[in-house]
């Protein structure tokens, strides 16, 4: 059996999105498109899952025909998610693991491309040479194609040797990995293997990861002959009971190794209702962070705090852990009209198409955490009166965003309501918020404003010039009074053909700035709107205002062709 396991990340700021268009064959109840490789080539009998992002309504399923092309009809005029699953293919700019996904709409048409994955074999022997028959085989990225350390997710693939003891992980990303026989599965599906209890072997033959040897992958290639002699030595127990709210329907228990995330695992064991006890086998010697979780009826998680086990020796049996409610932030959206004449007749954004979410800071504390921590505290959709609750938020510093269509309207301000006789709303946007386990922040207020201006440019080349690669476009404010304001900071990444597209953009002068960033340097577009990120809006404001190119955008403003340069 052939499982495609994810551990959810830290959420990110930026995602790849699919190709969107509109189609006379979509309906107002219906979603079409097609599937096709990476030279538009049709790829027929894709599986396709249409499900809604507010749950609650139905969805639907199909494939795609000789063509390529899918319909799914009967759906309700509600947001939906796209999953696409082609056997032996990978999906080019589908998002990250933890990242946002696409929301599609009904009578809209979308083009997924696909790209054929990379292949992992080889053969398990035990220490005589003879097969090593059902053994689960995982492999295990920890860099990507760019040579970049995995730090904030970690993916893997598993299966199990067959009679000859061969076995063959296909669809996986380009990038580096490890492979190895034996151990416990990261994810306990209700009965253990006959192999789950020895320490995992890495090829070619070690009991540590420092040991593995490094099998680099390429799409659409096969690395063959990563064998393994399996070393059949037996791992340690780690065990213990969990109590505290949820526990009496189920909860689950994540352990993951220390060190650099570019070699950690993760394991997760489920405990049925009625049930406190919990083990983990299978286990080499070393540090790990437990933690344990649980699901309330009213949608809340209780989440354990990380509990550091050294295990050395022998087995660990006496873990007690608390599970404790997690925090959550309340507010409001608030919708501020334009009386410019421009913007009359605009449709304000809908609050079901509004996402308001918090983000963790990036800290050494944070990235100690099982990545699935960060992705429980989802992005929410404002109710009909523009009221919001973003539940289980563990203990860490956050900073808010908002997202939403609407291009006529831009993001004015995120606040705390003031206080009993305070004169105003506490800006949030400027520095982190701190939530604990437990708390319960009300009174966020995000604004609205009417207004939005939106820039569409091509980048303009000289003689014999190319479009340098990662190339990004910054509107920089020039009032003095916004240099500071992560709200007034804008950017994107210019596109292969020079295209630049920016919307919902506040009024005001701005720089145009145009900057290219290499692989080892950290782009500065999500940097410039965390709280912290006073030194990166300051350099940019300088870089900007160096080139002297200067735009005034009024409200509700649309600008097409502009033409802005690379020096």
């Amino acid at each position: 059996m052939l499982r495609n396991l994810y551990m959810a990340p830290v959420l990110l700021l930026l995602i790849g999105l699919p190709v969107i268009g509109q189609t006379e064959a979509a309906k107002a109840d219906s979603i079409t498109g097609r599937v096709v490789n990476e030279s538009g080539q049709p790829l027929p009998h894709a599986r396709i899952a249409v499900s809604p992002f507010d749950g609650g309504r139905a969805g639907g399923q199909t494939s795609t025909d000789r063509d390529g092309n899918f319909k799914v009809t009967g759906l309700d005029p509600v947001p939906y998610r796209i999953h696409v699953d082609v056997p032996g293919y990978l999906r080019i700019g589908e998002p990250e693991p933890g990242q946002p996904v696409k929301q599609y709409k009904v009578g809209e048409s979308a083009t997924f491309v696909f790209t054929k994955g990379g292949v992992i074999t080889g053969a398990v022997t035990n220490a005589t040479g003879e097969p090593v028959i059902g053994i689960a085989v995982r492999a295990r990225r920890i860099r990507d194609q760019k040579d970049q350390p995995i730090t904030s997710t970690t993916y893997y693939r598993e299966v199990s040797t067959d009679d000859r003891g061969v076995y063959r992980i296909y669809s996986l990303p380009a990038g580096t990995y490890t492979v190895a026989a034996g151990g416990a599965s990261d994810y306990y599906y209700g009965a253990f293997g006959p192999f789950d209890t020895f320490v995992p072997t890495y090829a070619p033959s070690s009991a540590t990861r420092d040991g593995a040897v490094e099998v680099s992958v390429r799409a659409g290639e096969e690395a063959s002959n990563v064998d393994i002699s399996f070393r059949a030595e037996m791992g340690r127990t780690i065990s213990g009971t969990v109590t505290g709210p949820g526990t009496e329907g189920g909860f689950t228990v994540n352990l993951t190794m220390a060190g650099p995330a570019a070699s950690q695992s993760n394991f997760s064991r489920y405990s049925q209702a009625g049930i406190p006890q919990f083990s983990f086998q299978g286990l080499a010697d070393g540090d790990y962070y437990l933690i344990a979780q649980s699901h309330l009826q009213s949608g809340e998680v209780t989440l354990s705090e990380p509990r550091l086990i050294r295990l050395k020796g022998a087995d660990i049996d006496d873990v007690d852990v608390t599970l404790k409610t997690l925090g959550s932030v309340s507010g409001r959206v608030l919708l501020e009209e334009s009386k410019v004449t421009e913007c009359q007749g605009k449709q304000p954004p809908a609050f079901k198409e509004l996402w308001i979410s918090a983000w963790h800071k990036d800290s050494e504390e944070a990235r100690s955490q099982p990545p699935f921590v960060w992705s429980i505290g989802r992005p929410v959709n404002p109710d009909t009166q523009g009221a919001f609750t973003i539940q289980n938020l563990a203990s860490s510093q956050y900073y808010f965003a908002a997202r939403f269509p609407a291009r006529s309207w831009y993001l004015k301000s995120i606040a705390i309501a003031p206080p009993a006789g305070a004169r105003k709303p506490s800006d949030v946007t400027r520095v982190w918020t701190n939530i604990k386990t437990g708390d319960r922040l009300a009174g966020l207020i995000v604004t609205l404003a009417q207004g939005g201006a939106s820039l569409q440019g091509q980048l303009a080349l000289g003689e014999g010039e190319t479009i340098p690669e990662k190339l990004f476009v910054y509107l920089v404010p020039t009032e003095r009074e916004a240099a500071s304001d992560p709200l007034r900071f804008y950017g994107g990444e210019v596109s292969k053909e020079g295209k630049i597209s920016l919307f919902n953009l506040a009024p005001g002068r701005y720089w145009i700035l145009a900057q290219q960033t290499s692989d080892s340097t950290s782009v500065p577009l999500t940097k410039m709107k965390l709280p912290d990120g006073t030194e990166t809006r300051a350099q940019l404001r300088r870089d900007a205002e160096a080139t002297k190119l200067e735009i005034e955008l009024k409200p509700c403003q649309s600008v097409v062709d502009f033409r802005f340069s690379h020096r």
